[in-house]
């Protein structure tokens, strides 16, 4: 078996506003050692960003040579690439991890339960370096390790490309590919001319931002190449909305979950400023519960209560929800000109110049009105 662990981000505040809140990044790393050690895998194999600096503190190094060492005592062999956040940290750990990026030959033999398989990886780079590398990647390699934002899976902003990694690139001779960087645990599959290739996302192994999927997890792989979630014990995380239409029900609703939670539970929640003594009456039922509050200044609203279709999602529309275009509409159409464009720079300016230009407008009616007057 092959446990393979992605985006751990070693730091021991996760939550700089929670400095209470500690180590929850360190706890699912060991998670993942002991169950490694417990099972006496054929290797643990980390997908980049395993801490989230080139200069982490030292506590964090510490954390990821205890884990690395436990297994290296056990001779359980430690893979790695760099990620996008370590991408020279790996230099200084290289006799307790095998940097896959390295090795002359471009792969390495490995067994997992006793059946040969080729395993590779590289280290983050930008798209036109990893194309080219993936070029030349040896045919023999069944198993690859990456660290990318990958086409097919990471939606694009507008018309900006988000995803550095075409899944076509990758050679037919690749059955599987372990990866890092996104932080959900998602997967795709790709149809060859002779087999599927498969991508699995790890997943980062505690929730980094509010946004994420609370579910994490990490990988493991057998002989015959099936993937197997297992997931992490993380802390509990409420992550909920309170829409400006909330009524006293709603906010009863959300204490009476608030006082189920176990002590040093995350609470993430958007409301709206117009309800009264939120902040008050969450901190007020769960003293052992930590908040993350976020007034939301523009209207909130339940997609499914206004009829919204959700098959049928454009940027006017979710704008729209947020923002009447008959209110302001140039602020309306500086958002939507700012989403759409590959140049934010030249949204803004085009937006300033036509702030002026309303601006200078109004002053010479101001002028005209006031001559008129006089």
């Amino acid at each position: 078996m092959l446990v393979v662990v992605g985006d751990a981000h070693l730091h021991p505040y996760v939550w700089a506003s929670l400095p209470r809140r500690r180590g929850d990044s360190y706890d699912s790393f060991r998670q993942a050692t002991q169950f490694a050690a417990d099972n006496r895998v054929d290797g643990l194999v980390l997908a980049g960003d395993i801490v989230n600096s080139n200069n982490p503190p030292m506590e964090s190094v510490a954390q990821l040579l205890q884990g690395v060492r436990s297994l290296c005592e056990l001779r359980i062999p430690v893979y790695a690439i760099a990620g996008n956040h370590d991408p020279d940290f790996w230099a200084g750990v290289s006799s307790d991890a095998f940097d896959l990026d390295k090795f002359d030959a471009g792969y390495l033999n490995i067994h997992i339960d006793g059946v040969p398989h080729n395993l590779a990886g590289i280290r983050s780079l930008p798209p036109d370096e990893l194309k080219q590398r993936l070029k030349t990647l040896p045919r023999q390699v069944d198993i690859l390790i990456l660290h990318q934002l990958m086409k097919g899976l990471v939606p694009d902003v507008g018309e900006h490309q988000v995803w550095n990694l075409d899944p076509e690139w990758v050679p037919e001779s690749v059955r599987l590919v372990l990866m890092g960087d996104l932080h959900a645990a998602t997967s795709l599959e790709l149809k060859r001319s002779q087999h599927v290739t498969k991508f699995f996302y790890t997943g980062s192994t505690c929730l980094q931002k509010v946004d994420e999927p609370v579910e994490k997890s990490f990988i493991t792989v057998d002989g015959d190449l099936n993937v197997t979630r297992v997931p992490f014990k993380t802390r509990p995380f409420l992550r909920t909305t309170l829409f400006h239409n909330a009524d006293g029900n709603q906010l009863n609703v959300l204490v009476e979950k608030v006082k189920a939670l176990p002590a040093g539970a995350l609470v993430s929640l958007k409301y709206h400023p117009c309800i009264p003594d939120v902040e008050e009456v969450l901190k007020k039922a769960n003293a052992d519960v930590d908040f993350l509050l976020k007034p939301v200044s523009v209207k909130t609203v339940d997609p499914e209560q206004q009829g919204i279709n959700l098959d049928n999602v454009t940027l006017e529309s979710c704008l729209g929800i947020m923002v009447k275009r008959e209110t302001d509409p140039l602020f309306y159409d500086f958002v939507l000109s700012l989403l759409r464009s590959k140049d934010p720079k030249e949204a803004l300016t085009h937006f300033r110049e036509k702030v002026l230009s309303n601006e200078n407008t109004q002053g010479e009616d101001q002028q005209l009105l006031s001559a008129q007057e006089a």
